[in-house]
């Protein structure tokens, strides 16, 4: 029973509401804002019943309790309605598809009409169009995020992207919270520049059409960043994510994204050896925060605010993730080169040292030497001056070189 999970106290509080069956509360409650409502003046109308405040309420066991009991109250007694939006958007789909057929086969939009390519088309699994936003859907997620959060301003391009949007609904939907690489974190401006870039031949299009239509389009990626301005802002078009969705607050999801980047950015004492952690490393610690996310909500039955405040309040697991790692050594040229001349040799005999380099034939500087002349030396005189390619000394040898 749904009523089962409840402490005394509380339940006495719903049957006093009116809520005498668990089949009146799953009714009275389509909305789940509606029951946030509701529980926080419960909850603190009797802080000293509930060990509650103003800022604890939202993350109490007491409100997770009744979250859990709507939703199997929900699962028990309220039949599931017709999505009418989803069955529209899929005949829109077909639509789509009939007419993208259409005009590969010939450029007519006649969709009565086959052709060889509609023969060879392969048909995609119907499963992947569940929980798939439409237009209607995501202007609706959005609306309802701006009347939430009044004071956050987005402008259209630096919204999260429609795919990545759309990822984080499904995961939503289905309860299972996957991590997502830092890469695929985009915006919408940076989403409309990789598919712009991504634009082929007349097939091309045709098949993304009809991948798009079926809810199977690759993601896509970028480089991963490796600033910390880029690593900011993917972290926060992630934290707009989950609270777009409804999946937790805004402000859990931005504290858990300045956790990270609190840690990452943090510089150690100069001289000290040790140096930030690089970006990979940084990622890898958000992976695993987010698993011990996953860890937390299926375990414990958390929900994602609460595994949030436990990951970064309770155990501030960052701050044992991302720590300064030690500067890596420098070796110097000169031990470097010499190494292996330095060995003793084979018989303990002395320790070899580096060979000295050898002069050259024509003197230890590498240049050549000047020859002296024979018509200077036999004369005392030269026709070619200082233009005499040879050196002016006197016969003996010993004499100073003349111009």
């Amino acid at each position: 029973m749904a009523f089962s999970i409840l402490s005394e106290a509380l339940i006495a509080d719903v049957r006093d509401a009116g809520y005498d069956s668990e089949a009146v509360f799953a009714e009275a409650f389509q909305d789940a804002a509606d029951l946030e409502l509701w529980g926080k003046s419960v909850l603190i109308g009797k802080e000293d019943v509930y060990k509650v405040t103003e800022d604890t309420w939202r993350f109490s066991s007491h409100m997770a309790k009744l979250r859990r009991c709507l939703r199997i109250a929900k699962e028990s007694f309220v039949k599931p309605e017709v999505d009418k939006a989803k069955a529209d958007a899929d005949a829109q789909a077909a639509h789509v598809l009939a007419t993208a057929q259409a005009m590969a086969a010939g450029g007519s939009c006649n969709t009565q009409q086959s052709s060889p390519l509609s023969l060879a088309m392969p048909q995609w699994p119907q499963a992947v169009q569940t929980n798939k936003l439409d237009v209607d859907a995501r202007r609706k997620l959005w609306h309802d995020f701006g009347n939430t959060y009044t004071g956050e301003f987005i402008l259209e391009n630096d919204r999260p992207a429609k795919q990545l949007v759309q990822s984080y609904w499904h995961q939503k939907v289905t309860g299972e919270l996957i991590w997502v690489p830092w890469k695929r974190l985009l915006s919408q401006a940076e989403e409309n520049v990789s598919a712009k870039g991504s634009g082929g031949n007349k097939e091309s299009r045709f098949l993304a059409i009809m991948a798009e239509a079926h809810g199977m389009v690759d993601d896509i990626e970028i480089d991963s960043p490796t600033s910390h301005f880029r690593v900011t802002k993917a972290l926060s078009l992630r934290a707009t994510c989950w609270a777009l969705v409804g999946w937790c607050h805004l402000k859990s999801a931005k504290s858990f994204a300045s956790h990270v980047i609190e840690h990452f950015t943090k510089r150690p004492l100069e001289g000290s050896g040790l140096r930030s952690p690089t970006a990979p490393e940084a990622e890898a610690a958000d992976q695993a925060l987010v698993e011990t996310l996953v860890s937390l909500m299926g375990h414990s039955n958390m929900t994602l605010d609460q595994a949030i405040y436990e990951v970064v309040d309770a155990r501030c697991m960052a701050a044992t993730l991302l720590v300064p790692r030690p500067l890596a050594a420098k070796a110097t040229n000169n031990n470097a080169s010499h190494t292996r001349n330095n060995m003793p040799t084979a018989n303990g005999g002395p320790v070899r040292t580096a060979p000295q380099p050898k002069a050259t034939p024509y003197g230890q500087s590498g240049q050549s030497k000047k020859m002296p002349c024979h018509l200077f030396k036999k004369t005392g005189a030269c026709k070619f001056g200082d233009q005499c390619k040879f050196k002016h000394t006197s016969g003996s040898g010993h004499g100073r070189a003349k111009p």
